[in-house]
């Protein structure tokens, strides 16, 4: 939507932001650079640890009279699903978070997890 802030997070075994001063407003400029850093992403951050990115975005605060939403891309398992979605859990007053399956690796429980406890879908492709 044209009103919405942004950012990018690679994760794995850690995890970097597109922009790390924080989310930048959707325009011209902020989604070329999005769109130039997708061209470069690839799964190859290691393992798949999401709860300290999760963490870290949760850690920001909510632009006033904006919503957050989390879209998740996962193709992995995570050793510590019941902390992930109960992190989840804890921020669904003011955070959806959605899902999105990419590979067959990924866990069900995780992905369906998730997008419960953040009130938010899921997809599997």
């Amino acid at each position: 939507p044209p009103d919405c802030y942004f950012n990018i997070i690679g994760f794995g075994s850690t995890f970097e932001l597109l922009f790390n001063e924080g989310s930048k407003k959707y325009k011209k400029e902020s989604l070329e650079k999005a769109l130039e850093h997708q061209k470069t992403l690839s799964a190859d951050f290691g393992g798949t640890e999401i709860l300290e990115p999760l963490v870290s975005v949760y850690s920001k605060q909510i632009l006033p009279a904006h919503s957050r939403n989390i879209f998740l891309i996962i193709d992995g398992e995570v050793f510590n699903t019941e902390a992930v979605v109960s992190l989840v859990q804890k921020h669904s007053h003011d955070t959806r978070v959605f899902t999105l399956n990419t590979g067959e690796g990924a866990s069900t429980t995780l992905i369906k997890g998730v997008a419960s406890a953040g009130k938010g879908k899921t997809e599997f492709v």
